[in-house]
């Protein structure tokens, strides 16, 4: 088990994308020792540990129950669904699942973010291999923790390879950072990309300058495809902003 491997797994442990019978499973798979160690640590470590339905496995099913509905009103009107199809999936199989308990998640993720192999493992992967690891997910509930420079570095990086995707995912991914998302906005402004301007706003859109977006929107047929959906946007865009892209068209 390569460093990257290594890293999703416990991303996905440190998210509750997995319990704790994936993560060992995943990780017993590996030869090397600091690896072993780690699960030898999390085994001895959670013995007495209950692993009951508690409140926190309650809130976290009511929270993808949120994310399900949110994903399958944008399957219902979106023009590319086969990667919100393949969210919606995995979300329902997470649905589904046996989630870890709050004492028990708490324990193993102390254990995973204060190993010594997992620091080092995650100082010494790229800046690339860093956003391939956060945008596997759109909404990950705890996302590596990047100072607002970081950010811009990764958003520049999505930006130089034409990552659209990437984009939208990072910015759902830190929306609630206070992170400036407008650069992203102003992107897909650039390469006059409805979709995911749409896509952006709907997700993330009270922490844009939607005012900003009206005015820099220009190309007819980007302000169309905005005015077209406004049933999506419209919880963030309102009546006298859309009709100000309206006149764009008249």
């Amino acid at each position: 088990m390569n460093n990257i491997k290594f890293l999703n797994v416990c991303y996905k442990y440190i998210n509750g994308f997995i319990n704790i019978d994936e993560l060992l499973d995943s990780l017993s798979k590996s030869k090397k020792k600091e690896i072993k160690d780690l699960v030898n640590e999390i085994k001895n470590s959670i013995k007495d540990i209950s692993n009951e339905e508690d409140e926190f496995v309650t809130r976290r099913k009511e929270n993808i129950r949120r994310q399900i509905e949110g994903i399958e009103k944008l399957i219902e009107v979106s023009e590319d669904i086969d990667d919100l199809t393949k969210t919606l999936n995995n979300l329902k199989e997470e649905y589904n699942k046996k989630l870890d308990s709050k004492e028990l998640w708490e324990k193993v993720l102390r254990i995973i973010i204060n190993n010594e192999y997992f620091s080092n493992a995650f100082d010494n992967i790229s800046k690339h291999e860093l956003l391939e690891i956060i945008t596997k997910y759109i909404k990950a509930p705890l996302p590596p923790d990047l100072s607002n420079e970081e950010f811009m570095e990764l958003v520049q990086i999505c930006i130089d390879e034409d990552e659209r995707e990437w984009l939208w995912r990072l910015a759902f991914n830190y929306e609630d950072k206070n992170y400036d998302l407008n650069p992203i906005a102003d992107y897909y402004i650039l390469k006059n990309d409805g979709y995911y301007l749409v896509e952006l706003i709907s997700a993330v859109g009270e922490h844009l300058d939607i005012d900003r977006i009206i005015y820099k929107a220009n190309d007819k047929e980007l302000v169309k495809y905005l005015v077209d959906h406004y049933n999506i946007i419209e919880y963030f865009v309102n009546k006298k902003q859309i009709d100000k892209l309206k006149k764009k068209i008249d």
